[in-house]
């Protein structure tokens, strides 16, 4: 009797499906818009997070900077050094004001010497080997249309463009760490070899320091850290408590913390209403599945007189929700990760300044977009179908 059952349920299920094709066709679409959505959105912004942790340890971003009114001599970088067991690298930089392409005036950082700390990551061409040549920062590039073998004129100097690139210790573009708003479209980074940078003016010369821990260490600890630092630069200098005009943390430069999860930070919530969207379905499909035992409550009561089991009724009721579930999200997933991922990603990494590494494949993801959805249905549906299975024989046949 199983066996013919079982038989029964294969042959009536596609059944059921057909003559409701309509019904299940509308949820198949909108389970499928909702769950490609959230996929795409959770894997293209996980993938920007990633990219952008793997930039940060690749390039070998800051701990913290520091600014000074005087060069700090490397005896006493040497002294810091040893102190506080870091590495401690000249950064500093020309600000300088200019006018673009567009006859615009803009501001450029101009830097050099980047060999250990805040490294630069090439997105074309290559580094300024030669005097009068310069590598622009990409996302100012791309905004205002520098291409490499065009030339910029800062500071009444022509530089050749050789090259495009990320600077690490500004993955959010800033002219001031204390800005709020992004500012790449006005702000530009510049990198030139030591012959190019000693032309500038030294009036707009900012004496900048950048340093990274040898060992890891927490937030908390570097904080503590850098504060003994400070006081220990300018009592070593001799001077006043002025002597260091500026010492930022990287855990408090907004140009480099900003992108940190700012992508994935809606994730709970956005999973919260899928899940709660998952559910209200759930009803739905169950508030249909009984009214669909109501009409068949004397077939029920027979094959129950018959031997077949709650179980086996209750299977037969759950399979089209779980079918319709798990197909569709599949269906979404796929179109998620090739088609709604790279458009999300693109969105994020268009407000940053740091190269896209790829889109993996995260199974966690598929692991929340179709397993949890469909455990969420079949657990609500079995909960409200199995309720009405359970009433006895004698109450279908009546």
């Amino acid at each position: 009797m199983v066996g013919i059952f079982s038989k029964t349920i294969l042959k009536r299920a596609p059944r059921e499906y057909k003559k409701n094709y309509l019904k299940f066709f509308i949820l198949h679409v909108f389970l499928i818009i909702l769950i490609s959505l959230v996929s795409g959105y959770l894997t293209g912004t996980q993938a920007v997070d990633q990219s952008y942790y793997s930039m940060l340890s690749s390039q070998n971003t800051e701990d913290g900077e520091f600014s000074t009114f005087f060069k700090f001599g490397d005896e006493n970088i040497k002294t810091i050094e040893e102190e506080y067991d870091l590495n401690i690298e000249e950064n500093s930089y020309y600000n300088v004001k200019f006018v673009n392409k567009n006859n615009e005036n803009n501001y450029v950082n101009v830097y050099t010497n980047r060999n250990e700390i805040n490294k630069i990551s090439l997105s074309s061409g290559r580094m300024p080997n030669a005097v009068d040549e310069i590598l622009l920062e990409e996302s100012y590039s791309d905004y205002n249309k520098y291409e490499i073998g065009e030339t910029i004129s800062i500071n009444s100097y022509q530089f050749n463009i050789v090259g495009r690139g990320y600077f690490s210790d500004y993955p959010s573009i800033r002219k001031s760490s204390a800005d709020i708003a992004f500012k790449f479209e006005e702000f530009l980074l510049g990198y030139v070899n030591n012959e190019s940078f000693s032309k500038f003016p030294i009036n707009d010369l900012t004496f900048s320091y950048a340093y990274k821990f040898n060992k890891q260490l927490s937030d908390e600890e570097k904080n503590a850290v850098s504060a003994e630092i400070k006081n220990s630069i300018n009592n070593l200098t001799k001077k006043d408590t002025n002597f260091v005009i500026k010492f930022l943390p990287a855990n408090e430069n907004r140009n480099i913390i900003t992108p940190k999860n700012y992508a994935s930070q809606y994730t709970p919530i956005i999973l919260a209403f899928v899940y709660v969207m998952i559910a209200i379905i759930a009803f739905v499909f169950s508030i249909d599945t009984t009214s669909r035992i109501i009409e068949e409550s004397k077939v029920i009561g027979t094959l129950r007189a018959t031997g077949i089991t709650r179980t086996q009724l209750t299977s037969f009721y759950l399979l089209l929700p779980l079918f319709v579930i798990l197909v569709s999200s599949i269906v979404g997933n796929l179109l998620g990760y090739y088609v709604f991922a790279p458009i999300f990603a693109d969105i994020f990494t268009e407000l940053f300044s740091f190269e896209l590494i790829s889109i993996p494949f995260y199974w966690d993801i598929f692991v929340l977009t179709t397993i949890v959805p469909s455990v969420i249905l079949f657990a609500i549906s079995f909960l409200i179908v199995a309720l009405f299975i359970r009433k006895p024989t004698s109450q279908f046949l009546r």
